[in-house]
């Protein structure tokens, strides 16, 4: 767990969109904490502080202390809505963080030294089926981000979930270890599959015309 981001806020006593878009034009974001029979937390935090820390590469695994009212409260960011246009964090919702508590969360990849790959020094190029990866793990021991070393890979390698260094008590949901995480391919093989997808996204477009 990364060390803990301290935010802030202020309660909030009424609801609806109408009281949100208020709150946003105060440059404050709504937000919500919720855990399990624990008290449902409605409250208000600055928008310049919330989206530099949505803006982490680490946003999800940051534990973040909401200091509300002169109390303190351990959370761990959940879901959040960005508006359609500008990106600008809408509304956060949270949970309460208790250190024994086991969580499921999406803890983001990191592939490293991609400057140092053979295969993409050659012309070749990564291409991560994974951005994250759905973990199980304590509270207190939810890692920042999972490393993928990319120094040794050459074009046609595919690195698979068993060649992942989970730490220990950090178990990844998915039960098949063979599953391509990603795949180090050749200039040739992303124009196919360039070419592939733009086939399949006309069709689609065509698909809808007609309809």
């Amino acid at each position: 767990m990364t060390t803990e981001v301290l935010i802030q806020g202020e309660l909030r006593e009424s609801f609806g969109s109408s009281t949100a878009r208020a709150i946003r034009n105060k440059n404050m974001v709504p937000a919500v904490v919720y855990g399990k029979n624990k008290e449902q937390l409605h409250v208000c935090l600055p928008a310049k502080e919330v989206n530099a820390l949505a803006n982490t590469f680490e946003f999800k695994t940051k534990a973040v202390t909401l200091e509300i009212n002169k109390k303190k409260y351990t959370v761990l960011p959940r879901e959040v809505n960005l508006h359609p246009v500008t990106d600008s964090v809408e509304h956060v919702d949270f949970m309460y963080l208790s250190g024994k508590e086991k969580l499921r969360v999406d803890v983001p990849l990191y592939y490293s030294n991609k400057d140092k790959s053979v295969g993409i020094k050659r012309g070749g190029a990564l291409n991560a089926v994974f951005r994250d990866i759905k973990v199980e793990a304590q509270a207190d021991a939810i890692p920042e981000y999972l490393e993928i070393d990319l120094s040794k890979t050459v074009v046609g390698d595919v690195i698979r979930f068993s060649d992942i260094s989970f730490p220990e008590g950090v178990r990844p949901i998915e039960k098949n270890m063979q599953v391509t995480v990603a795949k180090i391919v050749g200039k040739r093989s992303l124009e196919v599959q360039q070419a592939e997808e733009e086939s399949e996204e006309g069709a689609s477009e065509e698909s809808a015309a007609e309809k």
